[in-house]
C-alpha cells in the first residue's frame, strides 16, 4: 500500500511538471516578409512609361507649360508589420512618376500603391491639388463616352477627385483616359489646366 501510494505520488508529481514544461513552452517561430506586388493589369490603365511630354495650356491665364516625365517610374514598397510572437512584415509595391515644368518649378506627381486591403490606389499631386481614388474597378467612377478638350476628341473618360471617404467630391478633380492618362485638372478656385499634347 505504500509502495502504491509511492508511485501514484511520483505519476501526480511527473504529470504536473510535464503538463507546466508543455504549457511554458513556445516553439520558436521565425520572423517573416510577405512581399505583394500590384498587378500588371492595375499598371496598364496607366500610360506613362518614363520621358513622355505633356503640354498643358492654364485656361485662366492661357499660359502653356511643358512637363517632362522622370525616366521610369520608382518603385517603392509600403510595409505594416504584425503577429503576436513574431514580426511580419507585409511589403507591398507601390511606385510613381513626376513631371517637372521646363519653365517653373511647377511638378505634377502621380503615385500608384496598394493598400493593406489590396486595393490599388491612385494619387495625384498638382500644387495644391491632391486627388486619391482607386483607378480601377471603382464603385465611385464617373464615365464619359467622349469630351472635346483643347479641340481633341478623347473617349472613354474617366473622372476622378477623392473617393476613400464620405460622399466623392465633384468640385475638383481631373478627367483621365487609360491610352492619355491626366487629361484635365480642376481646381475648387474655379482654376482648370487641360492638355495640348501628350508625346
Amino acid at each position: 500500500m505504500y509502495q502504491i501510494k509511492i508511485i501514484l505520488t511520483l505519476v501526480i508529481i511527473l504529470i504536473v511538471i510535464s503538463s507546466t514544461f508543455i504549457s511554458c513552452y513556445k516553439p520558436k517561430c521565425k520572423d517573416t516578409i510577405e512581399t505583394q506586388n500590384m498587378l500588371q493589369e492595375y499598371k496598364d490603365v496607366v500610360p506613362y512609361i518614363g520621358n513622355e511630354k505633356l503640354t498643358f495650356v492654364h485656361v485662366n491665364t492661357g499660359d502653356t507649360e511643358i512637363f517632362i516625365g522622370e525616366p521610369t517610374w520608382t518603385t517603392y514598397y509600403n510595409s505594416s508589420f504584425g503577429g503576436a510572437d513574431c514580426t511580419i512584415t507585409k511589403k507591398r509595391e507601390g511606385r510613381g512618376i513626376a513631371f517637372k515644368s521646363q519653365s517653373s518649378n511647377k511638378t505634377i506627381t502621380f503615385n500608384q500603391y496598394m493598400t493593406e486591403q489590396s486595393n490599388n490606389l491612385v494619387e495625384i499631386n498638382f500644387e495644391d491639388l491632391i486627388v486619391e481614388t482607386r483607378l480601377l474597378d471603382s464603385p465611385y467612377e464617373k464615365i464619359h463616352d467622349s469630351i472635346i478638350i483643347q479641340n481633341k476628341k478623347y473617349y472613354k473618360i474617366y473622372f476622378y477627385s477623392n473617393d476613400l471617404s464620405g460622399k466623392k467630391p465633384t468640385d475638383y478633380g481631373c478627367y483621365y483616359t487609360r491610352t492619355d492618362g491626366i487629361i484635365k485638372l480642376f481646381f475648387k478656385t474655379g482654376e482648370y489646366w487641360e492638355l495640348i499634347n501628350k508625346q
